[in-house]
Formats: structure tokens, C-alpha cells, sequence
């Protein structure tokens, strides 16, 4: 099995504010893309990130959200997301040499509450793992029907459990991966990598179930 997967989004939902060369979003394209990141950029790369509850609204928080603790993983929806030290570890075990984590310290909205050593993950595996016959996209199946509608899926429903199906071949023994550029930036996982965040308690992530194509 695996998972499509995204930044859980309710009362607990946390974003992030760089300060220095990367506070503007457009400035840390190259790390979310996972394209072209250079010696430079990673030197600039902040040492420090902050935390923002519900989304970076300041409407929305109140003043014990100043100091609101982040889940296991936090940031955009696009990304970037930071993981804390105990999945990055998992990846490294499932996943060795394969993504790059460039360390910060967490460090709450008010800068009065250090929350340790969190790690800014760099998801360059990206597969066209897709099967464009079978998955239902909002306009209908086949690869054209993606391009129209900017490869964004049916909701999953009763009627619809499994609108996302891939490729067994292209995503056999790997674990945290997203699509090619061309589909939009979505993020996948593996069954195991879903059960050890389910058995840890971790929190950040929801988790959409796709179906598998054997014969592909």
C-alpha cells in the first residue's frame, strides 16, 4: 500500500517564518523543488526557524499560541516541511543517501521557548508513479484529463474510495517520494513509513490511501 500525504489542517496546524536571506517564500524555491540548491544557498541557509500556529494568520492566534509547541511535522503545504529527529532517523534507516536534511532549531513565535533540533527535509525523489488510465482525476481518467485539471484528483468519498492508483513498478521499495513537476507538487509514502508515525504517535501528517496496479 501507500499513501498520499498532507499537512494536517485544523486547530493544531503550524507554518514557519525564516528570518535573513530566505524570509521571503520565492527565496527558497530551490529547496522545495529540490533543484539547483547550491553550496551558497545551503550557507544561508537559517539556523533558526520560527513557529506560527493557524497557519500564520495573526488574526487567528491567541497569546498562548505565541509559545504553541510544533507537531512532528510542520511548514507549507507545498513545502518545505520539517521533520523532528526521530523520522528523519526513520528515513535515513528506510531510505539511506536518498534525501537531504539541513538541520534548524525550532524556536516558538515569541522566541521565549526553544523547542531543540528539528530538520528541513529535501524530497528530490520524484517519480511518475501515476497510473493515468485508472486514477480519477476532477475531469475524468487518462493523461489528458490530468493536464486539463492540473493532475488535482477526485475527493476521496464512499463512492470514490481509491481515486489515486499507482504503479507497483515505480514505487516498489521506496518510501517518500512526489510527483514529477509537471503534476503539481504532492507528496507520497509507503505503508511503513504511515505505520511507524501511527505507532509513534506522530502528528503533522494526514493520509490519503491509493490503490496499486500490480500489472504496471
Amino acid at each position: 500500500m501507500a499513501y498520499k500525504i498532507e499537512l494536517t489542517s485544523n486547530e493544531q496546524t503550524m507554518t514557519y517564518a525564516f528570518e535573513g536571506p530566505l524570509s521571503e517564500i520565492s527565496a527558497q524555491r530551490p529547496f522545495y523543488l529540490a533543484e539547483g540548491i547550491t553550496d551558497a544557498d545551503r550557507a544561508n541557509f537559517p539556523a533558526t526557524v520560527i513557529t506560527l500556529k493557524d497557519g500564520g494568520r495573526p488574526d487567528r492566534r491567541k497569546a498562548e499560541d505565541m509559545q504553541a509547541p510544533p507537531t512532528s511535522v510542520f511548514g507549507n503545504r507545498i513545502g518545505p516541511w520539517f521533520m523532528n529527529r526521530e523520522i528523519k532517523q526513520k528515513m535515513e534507516e528506510l531510505e539511506p543517501n536518498t534525501h537531504e536534511f539541513l538541520p534548524v532549531d525550532v524556536v516558538s513565535e515569541d522566541r521565549q521557548v526553544e523547542f531543540g533540533r528539528y530538520y528541513y527535509v529535501v524530497i528530490s525523489q520524484k517519480l511518475d508513479a501515476l497510473d493515468y488510465d485508472q486514477t480519477q482525476f476532477v475531469g475524468g481518467t487518462g493523461y489528458e484529463a490530468g493536464v486539463r485539471n492540473k493532475f488535482i484528483t477526485r475527493t476521496q468519498t464512499s463512492k470514490c474510495p481509491f481515486p489515486i492508483v499507482l504503479k507497483q513498478s515505480a514505487i516498489a521499495g521506496k518510501h517518500l517520494w512526489r510527483g514529477p513537476d509537471r503534476q503539481g507538487i504532492y507528496y507520497y509514502c509507503s505503508d511503513e513509513l504511515r505505520q511507524f508515525f501511527l505507532d509513534n504517535k506522530l502528528t503533522g501528517w494526514d493520509f490519503e490511501r491509493t490503490a496499486i496496479n500490480p500489472e504496471l
